[in-house]
C-alpha cells in the first residue's frame, strides 16, 4: 500500500511538472463583509517550474496591496475611473483605507517585514527564510494576514469591491525562468511580460480579495439600478517600488 502511494506521488509530481498550465494560481482564502474585519490569507498553490526541470520550493515572498495615493480605481462595468472617496468611506482623506495587517506566522516563512510608506502605511509584506516542500506532492502554503473592514460610501451605487493584489512567490536568489512565480495582470517596467509575470499577464490574472456591500444595512439608492462593482490595483510604480524582494532577481 505504502508503495502504491508513493509511485502515485511520483506520477503526481512528474504531472505538474511536466504541465504547468494544470497548476493552481496564488488566490486570497476568502472573501470580506462590509464592516467586519477579515481574517485571511494567501494561498501558495506551487513553486515555480520550467520546462522539464523539477520544481523549486518557495522560498520568500512579496505582497503589494492597493493603497497608495496614485492607486487605480475603475467601475468594473465600464472601465471609467473614479475616486476611492466616492466609493469608500475615508478614502477621500486617506489612501491607507486599505489596511492590511500583518499576522506573525512560521509556518512557512520564519521571517515577516511590514513595508511602509513615508505616511506609516503600510504597503507591503516581504517574507523570507522559508521553504515550502513541492516534492514528492505538492504543498499548498498559507500565509495569514488581516484585513480592517471597509464601510461603503451610502451614496455610491458600489455593490462590491475588488481588491486586487500583486504577489510574487520567490523559489531562488538566482536567475533564469525559475526564479519566480510573479502574480500580476499588468506588465510593468520590473515585471514584463516576457518574464516570470507572464503567465498571469497573459491571462488578466490577479490575486483578488472582495468585498461584498451589505445590502440590508446599507441598501443602494432607488437609482442605481442593480449597482455596478469596482476595482482597485496597485499602479505599476507601486508594484516596481514594493514588489521586489531584496536580494532577490526580479
Amino acid at each position: 500500500m505504502i508503495k502504491k502511494i508513493i509511485t502515485l506521488a511520483f506520477m503526481l509530481s512528474v504531472l505538474y511538472s511536466a504541465s504547468p498550465l494544470v497548476l493552481a494560481h496564488t488566490t486570497i482564502k476568502d472573501r470580506a463583509q462590509e464592516g467586519v474585519d477579515l481574517y485571511t490569507a494567501d494561498v501558495i498553490a506551487h513553486g515555480c517550474s520550467g520546462g522539464t526541470k523539477e520544481m523549486l520550493n518557495v522560498i520568500g515572498q512579496s505582497v503589494v496591496f492597493p493603497n497608495g495615493p496614485n492607486d487605480i480605481v475603475t467601475r468594473s462595468d465600464t472601465g471609467g475611473t473614479l475616486s476611492l472617496g466616492s466609493v469608500i468611506v475615508g478614502g477621500k482623506y486617506s489612501h491607507g483605507v486599505i489596511n492590511p495587517v500583518p499576522i506573525q506566522n512560521k509556518n512557512v516563512f520564519d521571517t515577516m517585514v511590514p513595508i511602509a510608506d513615508q505616511t506609516q502605511v503600510v504597503r507591503a509584506l516581504h517574507y523570507t527564510d522559508g521553504d515550502l516542500p513541492e516534492t514528492p506532492v505538492l504543498v499548498n502554503g498559507i500565509i495569514p494576514f488581516k484585513f480592517s473592514g471597509v464601510t461603503f460610501v451610502p451614496s455610491s451605487c458600489a455593490t462590491q469591491l475588488n481588491v486586487q493584489i500583486a504577489i510574487a512567490d520567490w523559489c531562488t536568489q538566482g536567475t533564469g525562468s525559475r526564479r519566480a512565480n510573479v502574480w500580476i495582470g499588468k506588465a510593468t517596467p520590473m515585471f514584463p511580460a516576457s518574464g516570470p509575470a507572464g503567465e498571469a499577464i497573459a491571462a488578466n490574472f490577479w490575486p483578488v480579495l472582495i468585498v461584498n456591500r451589505n445590502l440590508t444595512t446599507n441598501p443602494l439608492p432607488p437609482n442605481c439600478g442593480k449597482g455596478y462593482q469596482v476595482t482597485v490595483e496597485p499602479s505599476a510604480d507601486a508594484i516596481d517600488e514594493y514588489l521586489p524582494l531584496p536580494g532577490f532577481n526580479p
